[in-house]
């Protein structure tokens, strides 16, 4: 029958079979040797025999490596590099597409065309070619406009509320009659007249911007009225300075103040061509952040030698584009002229007869302060100061058209922007740009307080500065002064006494009277002595 046995190592207990008594099993635990005891049926041995099995150990556990292990033998490693011993100083390699330079007087790789002075490849040392601008010029805006379809509904909307609002200011100055009232409406006819330039301006200004940086998307952008406002004062100043300077303009607008009217308006004409060429240039400069050679036309006729013909493409795709938002008010327009041209003469004539009553009315109190001056008479019902009703339905079309172009004006403004700002992508180079600014330097107080002669020099100027001030308000007053107290009024001729006659105005010399010796007999007094 089996034999249990226990094995001295690790304790286990198993059946051994009974012909194994007296011999050395294997133990299925540890795998040492155990002997099995001999018993009844065991043969009898000459000696008991040792048992020669060590003890079996329990089976060792795997070392885990910590989780860094790899990561500090690798900083290790890393430390311990020496790059003098790894580096081929005999090899030529290109640092931008790792080709091996054979030859050594090569100052440009071969495979990718990075020159090793310059540090640029061949296309960014030429440039983008300004030819593309012809190819995109076309494609590329109307994809953007596309996807910058917010811009274009907001450029409409903006026009259109704030071209309706000077419209109502310009009609509200004509029917008011005293000057606060029409100064009030003139402001807001001039404030909302800046508005819509003003916001073509710096949406032009962002675009542009955005395409010089090679994007494609306008983030969030604010409308801000008052910056708006000022832009648009910018837009006609810089309108009046490019016309200034290129002279014809002007010379227009003396030759219509002196009556001649149609060589006037030909010669102004004439002159907005060139204003409108360099347009497109000088919005360019505006984005740069030295502006002034925006505002010098000798600059931009400069640019012409290369950069004309793109000019004058971008001014035919923006008259192409702008014009589906012309047509509207053009022909409604010229289909209601008649009628807009009573409604305009009726509020000429209502706005002389306001004037006019204004003006007597204020004649009459002044006379009232004065009683012993002459009383002037008013009559208030007196023809020429009855107002007529104006015609308002006379401007049903013209009033549909504006609306209409106003509505299409962003489609093709923003279409324009675009256009404008790959002119100045592709001829950067080209348009004289002045792309550094002035480095600001600041100087703390303690700075100031360390270094006395640079704290002197501060001084100075800041003194020289309020002098300069100082005498120019001193000059504005004492130029208001003399006109307001010390000027002498013009000395006026003194009534015709009766009968007609003049003044003695040309009494003879030495201050000879009437039939005094020299004077002629029956001369008339006054009159100059016969020789």
């Amino acid at each position: 029958m089996p034999v249990k046995v226990k094995c001295a190592s690790c304790a286990k207990i198993f059946a051994a079979p009974d012909a194994a008594r007296g011999k050395l099993v294997k133990c299925p635990g540890c795998e040492g040797k155990v002997k099995v005891p001999a018993g009844d049926g065991a043969k009898p041995a000459t000696a008991p025999a040792k048992s020669t099995a060590a003890p079996a150990k329990p089976p060792a556990k795997k070392k885990v490596p910590p989780k860094d292990a790899d990561h500090d033998e690798q900083e290790h490693a890393i430390k311990n590099l020496d790059l003098d011993t790894i580096e081929d100083e005999n090899a030529n390699i290109c640092p931008k597409c790792g080709q091996e330079i054979y030859e050594e007087e090569t100052i440009e790789c071969p495979t990718c065309g990075l020159n090793f002075e310059t540090g640029q490849t061949k296309d960014k040392q030429r440039g983008v070619d300004p030819k593309l601008f012809f190819r995109y010029a076309w494609k590329d805006p109307l994809k953007f406009m596309k996807s910058h379809r917010r811009f274009v509904i907001r450029t409409s909307l903006y026009t259109l509320v704030y071209s309706l609002l000077f419209l109502l200011s310009f009609l509200m100055i004509g029917i008011c009659s005293d000057p606060p009232p029409r100064a009030f409406w003139t402001l807001i006819a001039v404030v909302t007249a800046m508005v819509p330039p003003g916001w073509l301006f710096f949406l032009n200004g962002e675009v542009i911007k955005l395409t010089m940086e090679k994007k494609d998307q306008l983030g969030r952008i604010n409308f801000d009225m008052y910056t708006c406002m000022a832009l648009g004062f910018k837009t006609y100043l810089w309108t009046a300075a490019m016309g200034a300077q290129f002279v014809l303009p002007v010379a227009g607008a003396v030759m219509i103040k002196m009556g001649q009217l149609i060589p006037g308006a030909v010669l102004i004409g004439v002159g907005l061509i060139p204003i409108l060429l360099v347009m497109p240039q000088a919005m360019v400069h505006m984005t740069m952040p030295i502006t002034r050679r925006a505002w010098m036309m000798h600059i931009h006729l400069m640019c012409w030698g290369k950069a004309f013909l793109a000019s004058a493409y971008w001014c035919v795709i923006t008259l192409v584009v702008l014009l589906p938002a012309l047509l509207p008010v053009a022909i409604l327009g010229g289909i209601g002229a008649r009628k807009t041209a009573t409604f305009a003469g009726m509020y000429v004539r209502n706005y002389t007869a306001n004037s006019a009553y204004y003006a007597d009315t204020q004649a009459v109190e002044a006379a009232k302060n004065n009683p012993k001056g002459p009383q002037p008479t008013f009559n208030k019902d007196d023809p020429k100061y009855k107002n007529e009703k104006l015609p308002f339905m006379n401007l049903i079309l013209p009033a549909i058209g504006l609306v209409l172009s106003e509505m299409l004006v962003g489609f093709g403004a923003v279409f324009a922007m675009r256009v404008n700002g790959l002119l100045g992508l592709y001829y950067k180079k080209h348009l004289k740009l002045e792309s550094m600014a002035k480095e600001v330097k600041y100087i703390t107080k303690k700075d100031l307080e360390d270094d006395p002669a640079l704290k002197k020099k501060m001084d100075q100027q800041k003194m020289i500065k309020n002098i300069a001030v100082l005498i120019g308000l001193l000059t504005v007053l004492g130029g208001l002064g003399w006109y307001q107290f010390l000027r002498k009024p013009p000395v006026e001729a003194p009534p015709a006494q009766d009968g007609g006659a003049a003044p003695a105005a040309n009494a003879a010399p030495g201050g000879a009277q009437p039939g005094m010796p020299g004077m002629n007999p029956g001369a008339a007094p006054g009159a100059v002595p016969m020789p």
